[in-house]
Parts: structure tokens; sequence; C-alpha cells
């Protein structure tokens, strides 16, 4: 964390000392970008509505230090970063404003995607994706009626993905709409979740194929105009008869839905939980503030018994989380992502994001009247904080994931003991 030796948190501490001399003067790097160059265009960031109004002068200092490739490996002119260091970037991205981080952060879930596109077409988009601030990945999976249905297994083919891909001799052709798609109207590759067979349930019938943005046959619906994490932005994508060849697909034929759910959503869902752990400390760093600057009834506010002990339960929840979340980095980076435990991350995901929405809430009620109001910090921040629990699927999802998943686990395990 940022000023960590400041609060003298133990769990922030150990992560950074857990990083090598390279991985910590990055940090430091990234934590002079936030300060100098984020922070102060968080009111130019929370205005944007559409492409024509991101700043992106704002990015491109983060692109000199490489953020847009951070977790491609080395190979792919990235540099392999631990799940701890994505973590503890994106927590600083995120504490100066979320979209930015949502910015960087949305292209790491595609650094082992990408490795597995045709040689040539590889090399350019890791080259584009590195150096070109307009050159984005983007993730299109949700459909008007399909949310949650990609994550509940279902043997009715009706249910999940429905746009079609189907063959045409060597090509894909794929017709469709995609909605709510991150980067949209930026991505130089999308990474489409797609129906191949729609005789079978989705879990053995869509194929994760990657359709580059100048594609024929793309178009956009109108930006989203959002509660926060307004400068990372939203449409619709229309696919209207796009071909891209075979080897164009980024999954097992009919197997995209488990190779999302078990690779880039493990990672995801990890960062969506820093993220939420940054947007916390940027709103506990507000309430500092104003405590230890506003005079009520004769004194500091933060010396009134009840102001303090608001700023310490924020404390212990910050606290809690990051050392929830850094816990489970550390296991990613032992194990990977196939052999992790998937609840692991989703509930790091949920803790984090509960927390945030408390810790913000408790800092704009500490700044009383000014705390609802726009300039402040809390206003902006709060409408961040409410974004974080619809990352990867909802939050009461991810937690009937986490029962339903140790529930099988027991019984499974009674099965074994019977025989």
């Amino acid at each position: 964390m940022t000023n960590a030796l400041r609060w003298n948190s133990l769990p922030a501490d150990d992560a950074v000392e857990s990083l090598d001399d390279r991985d910590r003067l990055l940090l430091d790097a990234v934590r002079s970008y936030v300060d100098e160059t984020v922070v102060p265009a968080r009111d130019e960031l929370d205005a944007v509505i559409d492409r024509d109004s991101f700043p992106i002068s704002v990015v491109k200092p983060g692109i000199d230090l490489g953020l847009k490739s951070l977790a491609f490996a080395s190979e792919d002119g990235g540099r392999g970063a631990s799940a701890v260091l994505l973590g503890l970037v994106v927590e600083e991205l995120a504490r100066g404003d979320l979209g930015i981080a949502y910015y960087f952060k949305h292209n790491w879930r595609f650094s082992q995607l990408v490795r597995r596109l045709p040689p040539a077409l590889r090399r350019d988009v890791t080259k584009q994706l590195r150096q070109d601030p307009w050159y984005l990945g983007a993730s299109a999976i949700t459909e008007a009626n399909v949310g949650s249905d990609n994550h509940l297994l279902s043997s009715n083919p009706e249910l999940g993905v429905q746009l079609e891909a189907r063959r045409d001799g060597d090509h894909w052709v794929l017709n469709g709409e995609k909605v709510m798609i991150t980067n949209a109207t930026m991505a130089g590759i999308y990474f489409v979740g797609a129906r191949t067979d729609p005789g079978v349930p989705a879990e053995s019938g869509v194929t994760l194929i990657a359709v580059p943005g100048d594609t024929d046959g793309i178009s956009f619906g109108p930006p989203y105009r959002k509660l926060g994490q307004r400068s990372s932005i939203q449409t619709d994508v229309h696919f209207d008869n796009c071909r891209v060849p075979l080897d164009y697909a980024v999954s097992e034929v009919g197997r995209g839905l488990s190779s999302t759910r078990t690779g880039a959503n493990t990672g995801s869902n990890l960062v969506n939980a820093f993220m939420s752990i940054g947007v916390a400390r940027a709103a506990y760093e507000v309430a500092l503030d104003w405590c230890t600057s506003r005079v009520q009834g004769g004194s500091l506010i933060y010396q009134h018994q009840l102001v303090a002990h608001q700023l310490g339960s924020m404390r212990v929840e910050l606290d809690a989380a990051f050392s929830h979340a850094y816990c489970v980095a550390r296991a990613l980076d032992k194990v990977g992502p196939q052999e992790l435990d998937p609840a692991a991350a989703w509930a790091a995901n949920v803790s984090a994001s509960e927390m945030v929405v408390r810790v913000a809430r408790a800092a704009m009620e500490l700044l009383g009247g000014r705390g609802m109001m726009a300039g402040w910090g809390t206003e902006k921040l709060i409408r961040d904080a409410l974004t974080l629990q619809h990352g990867f699927g909802t939050n009461p999802l991810m937690l009937s994931n986490i029962g339903t998943l140790d529930s099988e686990r027991v019984l499974a395990r009674r099965r074994s003991d019977v025989r």
C-alpha cells in the first residue's frame, strides 16, 4: 500500500517485501504516476462519456511503464508479473481512478489467450497492446438475455451464449450481439464467446474466438452512461457476418466457458479484489485528511470518540480484505490458475467488494453534507465502489457458487467413504 508505513500496515509491508528489487522499483514508479498524473485528472476522468472525451494523455505515462502488458510473458514483450505484483499495481491504479485501473488491467486477462493465436497475429496483437494507447483487448461474453446463465451449468441448450459462429470452409462466421462490453470502441481485438454448437448445452457448445477490431461487420451501440468507473467505456457490439479463420479460436472448440472459468476469471476476480482495496484506501485517505483538519466542538473531529471509532473500523476492514487478497495471490503464484480452488478468488472478490462499499459509505458520512457533493471525493468513490459488486458475476452468484462447490465436495467425500 502507498503510505503503508504511515499506517504501520503489516500485511501491506509484507506484500511489498515479498517483491524483488526490480518489482519494488516499478511499484514506486506506479505510485508516482498515480499521484502526479491520475489523481489530478480525477474530475476529467469522471466526465468521460465516450471515446472522443477519453484523455489519452493520462494513460501514456502508464504505458511507458509497461503497465498494459504487465501480465504478458516476456516473449510477448511483457513482464510475466506475479499475481502479487499485479494486485499491488492495480490497487495503486484504482486508488487514483477506477476507470484507469480497468484500462490497464482489462488487457491482463488476455495474456494466456494471445499465446494461442496464430504466430503472425500474436506478434501483431502483442506489439499493439504494448505500444498503442488506442489498442485494447475486449472480452465479449455478456448478451442481452445472457448474464448469470454463463456461470450456471444447465442441460438446456437455449441457455447461455447464443451469438452464433458457424463454420464456412476455413472460416468462422459470427452473427449476434454482445452487450455492455468494456473497451468496445477502443478494442483492437475481441475475444468472443460464440455458440459453435447450438444443439448442446453451453458448457460444451461455446468457443472463444479472437476477432480483430478491423474485421468487416463490427458495429457499436451508443456508450452507456454509468454510475461509476466512467473512464472505462462500455457499449454494445454487433457482429454481422464477421468472418475470421478457424485457427482464431483460442479455446478448445466447445470448451470456451470452462476455459474462462478456470483460467482468466480466477486472476480477474483476484484483481477485482485489489481494485476494491484501492478504492477503499482512497476513501480512507479522504476521511483521514478530513478528520485531521475539520474542527467541531472545539477540537479536531478525530478526537471525538465516535469518529475515531469509525476510522478504526475502516482501517480494520481494509487490513482484513488486503490480507485475504494477498493470501490468495500468494497461493495463485504458487500453484497456478488451473490448480487454485476457484472459490478462493471468488471469496476474495466478494469480501473486498463488500468491504469497499462499507468503507466508502463511512467516509461519505464522516464528511457530513459535503460527503454527497461532487468535488469532495467521497461522492465519486461510493459510485465507483458500488460498481465493483458486478464484476465476473454478481456477488450473490459467487456466494452461491462457493456454497454449491463446497457442498458437492462434501457429497463426493461421502460417496468415496462408502466405497
